[in-house]
């Protein structure tokens, strides 16, 4: 990391702690969830204990990750993209360089097919007309959550990697490129920014993975150097997500926490609403946010006067810093209407 990027980070941090920005400061240990668990092929429960989990990133080679292609022309069935090979690309019967490029990053457990890429390519792709890329790295996310942990900056370099051969081949601009990763795809996407030359347009996280990832640590976690504008959707904040603000504007429907109306118990329908509310916000008009600095605030409207900003979208308002909160329906669609009423002054 520069010394630029260093003080880039001090800097912002300082701002955004002057705004009351959410810090937790046990996200310094990154011990403090004890464990997690997950399900096997048989479908039975799997728990994997952290306490004494290996933190030290480990490089993985480029074959194990793969890159599929969706346009308009192909919505149905993704183009593999091999990102060890730029010729891949140029190949590419749909690829158009004149188009801004899209990737979605995908978290722990899933794969290429799994809903939060077929959810986000089609809405995407229902009202833009971009390249939009999805990064499969399933061959690593379907083992130990540890493992995925120590393998995030290098998944994220390769993703950097072959961005900037895109930039260099087709000649392209950095802000024609747009990342969007949940879970621990977020922290990919991350990765992926930082090692990008130069700024990429923004970041959207959803939902990033909190366990094991430090506030202290941000060289494998999502941060707000790794973009020109980084966007965070918090659902399962302090339980599989990560509490604490990190990117510029930071958004907690209903309250960033689990449970999540209409999820009952099941933390991973929680964890899963970031994707679902992000993927609604790109054709709907829903899911407006009061600048707050708490809940509690918010719910009592003592933040009714301050900015009003809008959750997701694809034309995302770089004009939010800070903490933003917002209520939504337990079904879809989640963001039709606001529950509390917003007034501001004319």
């Amino acid at each position: 990391m520069s010394f630029l990027k260093v003080l880039f980070v001090i800097v912002t941090c300082t701002r955004l702690m002057c705004e009351s920005r959410r810090y937790i400061e046990a996200e310094n240990d990154p011990h403090r969830i004890k464990s997690v668990q997950s399900y096997n092929y048989k479908g039975e429960v799997v728990v994997e204990y952290l306490t004494n989990a290996n933190l030290r990133g480990r490089s993985v080679p480029v074959d194990v990750l793969a890159l599929y292609l969706y346009t308009k022309q192909n919505l149905q069935s993704g183009y593999e993209i091999n990102m060890s090979q730029m010729e891949s690309l140029r190949n590419a019967q749909w690829y158009n360089s004149e188009k801004e490029n899209y990737f979605i990053v995908h978290g722990w457990q899933n794969s290429y097919q799994s809903e939060v890429n077929t959810l986000i390519v089609s809405t995407v792709l229902q009202t833009n007309d971009f390249n939009v890329f999805v990064l499969d790295w399933s061959r690593i996310a379907m083992g130990l959550y540890s493992s995925s942990f120590r393998s995030v900056e290098s998944i994220g370099l390769h993703l950097a990697t072959f961005i900037n051969e895109m930039i260099e081949e087709f000649q392209l601009n950095t802000r024609m490129f747009m990342l969007v990763g949940y879970s621990f795809g977020a922290h990919i996407a991350g990765c992926a920014g930082a090692g990008v030359n130069g700024l990429v347009r923004y970041i959207v996280g959803l939902d990033p993975a909190g366990p094991l990832f430090t506030l202290n640590n941000i060289n494998n976690r999502l941060d707000v150097s790794d973009a020109n504008f980084v966007q965070v959707i918090h659902t399962t904040a302090g339980f599989f997500g990560f509490p604490s603000s990190i990117g510029h504007a930071d958004y907690y429907p209903n309250n960033g926490k689990y449970p999540q109306p209409g999820c009952g118990l099941d933390a991973v329908c929680a964890h899963g609403r970031s994707f679902e509310f992000y993927a609604e916000s790109v054709t709907s008009h829903g899911f407006t946010s009061l600048n707050c600095s708490s809940y509690r605030r918010y719910k009592e409207g003592k933040c009714n006067n301050e900015h009003v900003s809008y959750l997701g979208r694809i034309e995302i308002d770089t004009s939010a810093h800070g903490d933003y909160y917002l209520e939504t329906k337990s079904r879809s669609p989640y963001g039709a209407s606001d529950i509390i009423s917003i007034v501001k002054d004319q």
